[in-house]
């Protein structure tokens, strides 16, 4: 795919994704809140002994706009590509990412994760 088709095709994705949010709600912190919930659900899956809160997590989602903010960017080219490098990433190196996890978002952190 040439580099010009490319760049348009990540521009309507974001394009999209900003028009499923709420008014008020940034790209920029749509894409963080897909960042996160990425990492979230990864490490809960992942990680031995690890569970994700929902309650806490729910509420994450509902201070920025809702789960069509998620939705949007979970199937943009970009959140894919988001997901799959994280993937990758705790496959690699498992012990190394779940630590990671757990500190940015375990008790000392966000209050995400927990564990069982």
């Amino acid at each position: 795919m040439k580099l010009k088709t490319m760049l348009a095709a990540a521009l309507c994705s974001i394009a999209a994704a900003a028009n499923a949010a709420p008014r008020g709600t940034s790209i920029a912190d749509a894409a963080q809140l897909h960042q996160e919930y990425t990492d979230v659900v990864i490490a809960s899956e992942q990680c031995p002994g690890v569970t994700l809160d929902f309650k806490k997590w729910d509420g994450e989602v509902r201070k920025l706009g809702g789960p069509g903010v998620l939705k949007a960017f979970d199937v943009s080219e970009q959140g894919g590509a988001w997901r799959d490098k994280r993937y990758d990433e705790f496959k690699a190196n498992p012990a190394k990412q779940c630590a990671d996890a757990f500190e940015t978002y375990g008790p000392k952190g966000m209050g995400l994760l927990q564990r069982k």
